[in-house]
């Protein structure tokens, strides 16, 4: 099974039209792994990183987390540098065509700018 484009993007606005988000959104071409958080010696499942922010995440997989699960990425930068394995919550998911699954996730703790660098 290859992983498909998302067929739609969730942009939140305000009313007027405007982006609310305080960071804005980057696409990238990394990967990730992604695991229950409470189980961390379970094997991580792929993911594709879909886009990324200082605040949150944008993940492809074809795992079905459900809203409110707490998760430990590990996310591959597309240059050859160290990973970088931080906790998230999934704040919401939205199936996707051929049994994916596009999830947008918060970081439990904000990516630094030279972090962000790392995947844009």
């Amino acid at each position: 099974m290859s992983a498909p484009t998302p067929s739609h993007r969730l942009a939140v606005v305000t009313a007027a039209g405007r982006e609310r988000r305080a960071f804005p959104r980057h696409s990238t071409r990394a990967s990730a792994r992604c695991r229950p958080a409470q189980l961390p010696l379970n094997p991580a499942s792929w993911a594709r990183v879909v886009d990324v922010s200082r605040t949150g995440v944008g993940l492809l997989t074809a795992v079905a987390f459900a809203a409110g699960d707490q998760v430990e990425i590990e996310l591959s930068p597309p240059a050859a540098t160290n990973d970088l394995v931080r906790a998230a919550e999934v704040c919401w998911v939205a199936p996707e065509p051929g049994g994916w699954y596009r999830l947008g996730c918060r970081w439990d703790r904000g990516l630094t700018f030279a972090e962000l660098e790392a995947f844009i």
